[in-house]
């Protein structure tokens, strides 16, 4: 069983990632993490004026959690830019916590639900929003570590594993400080289960990554905290309700299975809750794999139920209810069978979509890469003049060989460029005038406008190269 879970993980990992260079196309996440990387790459500073009222945007960046652009930067040196070598962190790292957890379901015994989450985790949402250029699938790989290390602690009452899981839980919230809550959630359970030494041990791991922390922030740290705060605060623009109904929408095909899972959490914690309550908290210590993908799940959902909720937020999300599926379809099948096959009906159509997804990145493989952009921007602009492009295109200069180049700022603001700059950015952009101000781009010619992927049906991406402004 194990061979065959394997396989498809790495078959499925090869179909996804033959076309990560050209499929997905363009997405502003990429430039928010990859621009300060490329920067800090070329001997520059790792910064990015995201906004004018941004603070010490000329100093640090301390938008999000600072690993991940530090791990691109160090990427960025010894490997140079692509946009391949930018997503690939995230791709390697979500399809390996995969690998690595139908590898541990397997060493516990669970030969079947090994095969089951490897199929499942396919056809989940998540395997898509690993392909951009974000640090998702690092975090989960991460999890993924404390998944197993959190197993042994309850089994052994090890207070060095259970260091070395609040170590990793830090340096996870410096992937993503979302994750913080996963390492809270740990605590209070190891609390619940009177597992102090334990605790203890947890905390002192966690403390370990705040030197590490001011390490990133090169020891700015109040400078640190009011950038971290304004980033925050600058997100929160909508209720969670709403955000979350918005996610179900753009999911597409994939909203049932997401739905369902959603529904399989709930239970799944109910079901926790109540064996607790009914045989007490050390009853649980014989099956701390299901313990524990209640706790991870309890962990995920508010970052599900949140503000700004973004469908890559699935991937902190889905592996948990999955995993507890496999067990169950494993160690009772007999009982769940029906509802098993329910199951297996409403994933088909999430695997539908992905199924799409990779027709798509096939059929126009080659019409998807940036050699006709490139030769647009090569015939229009001359090589020592500087070029300016929104977030989305941050790439297409670098790989034009335009060392002479910069980013609006990465929120739409209605900026004034310099007049002697040219300007990249999309079609609807321009229309909108969303990150440049209409009075500004009133003056200048437009040298193209059209598709960046030209026979590529749907995903043409019409852009707009325009020249300095007119005397």
């Amino acid at each position: 069983m194990l061979w065959i879970a394997v396989s498809i993980v790495l078959v499925a990992a090869l179909a996804y990632g033959f076309s990560l260079g050209h499929y997905p196309t363009f997405y502003i996440d990429d430039a928010f993490f990859a621009y300060p990387a490329i920067k800090a790459s070329l001997g520059g500073s790792l910064t990015y004026q995201v906004s004018s009222s941004a603070p010490y945007a000329q100093e640090l960046w301390a938008y999000h959690g600072p690993l991940f652009p530090h791990i691109l930067t160090v990427l960025f040196r010894i490997f140079g830019f692509s946009a391949t070598a930018s997503r690939l962190p995230n791709f390697v790292g979500g399809w390996l916590a995969a690998l690595v957890m139908v590898v541990f379901l397997w060493r516990r015994g669970y030969t079947f639900a090994c095969l089951v989450l490897a199929v499942l985790w396919c056809g989940d949402r998540a395997p898509q929003e690993i392909m951009y250029g974000r640090m998702d699938g690092l975090a989960l790989l991460l999890l993924v570590l404390n998944f197993g290390l959190l197993t042994k602690c309850l089994e052994r009452g090890s207070t060095v594993f259970a260091c070395a899981a609040g170590l990793l839980y830090g340096l996870t919230s410096l992937l993503n400080p979302l994750c913080a809550v996963f390492g809270l959630t740990s605590m209070l359970l190891l609390i619940l289960m009177r597992r102090i030494r334990e605790t203890i041990g947890c905390a002192i791991g966690l403390l370990l990554n705040i030197p590490i922390l001011f390490g990133l922030w090169e020891f700015h740290v109040h400078d640190g905290i009011a950038q971290f705060l304004w980033h925050a605060h600058r997100l929160q623009n909508e209720t969670a309700l709403h955000s979350f109904i918005h996610m179900v929408v753009v999911l597409r095909w994939s909203r049932y299975w997401f739905l369902l899972m959603v529904i399989c959490a709930v239970w799944l914690i109910a079901a926790t809750g109540r064996r607790f309550v009914r045989d007490g908290i050390q009853s649980q210590e014989s099956r701390p794999e299901f313990v524990l993908a209640a706790a991870f799940t309890l962990s995920a959902l508010p970052i599900i139920f949140r503000a700004s909720t973004h469908p890559y937020y699935i991937v902190y999300f889905s592996m948990w209810p999955m995993i507890a599926l496999a067990l169950l379809f494993q160690t009772a099948w007999r009982k769940y069978r029906v509802i098993a096959i329910t199951i297996i009906l409403v994933w088909c159509s999430s695997a539908a979509w992905n199924g799409l997804r990779l027709r798509e990145a096939v059929k126009y493989y080659r019409g998807l890469n940036n050699d006709a952009l490139v030769s647009i921007i090569n015939t229009r602009i001359p090589a020592d003049q500087e070029i300016v492009a929104t977030p989305e295109l941050y790439a297409i200069p670098l790989e034009a060989n335009h060392s002479n180049f910069d980013l609006t700022a990465w929120f739409p603001e209605r900026q004034d460029i310099c007049h002697v700059c040219y300007l990249l950015m999309t079609e609807q952009e321009y229309k909108d005038a969303s990150y440049v101000a209409r009075p500004n781009m009133a003056k200048r010619s437009l040298l193209y406008s059209g598709p960046a992927f030209p026979g590529t049906g749907p995903l043409q991406y019409p852009i707009v190269v325009l020249s300095p402004e007119s005397p």
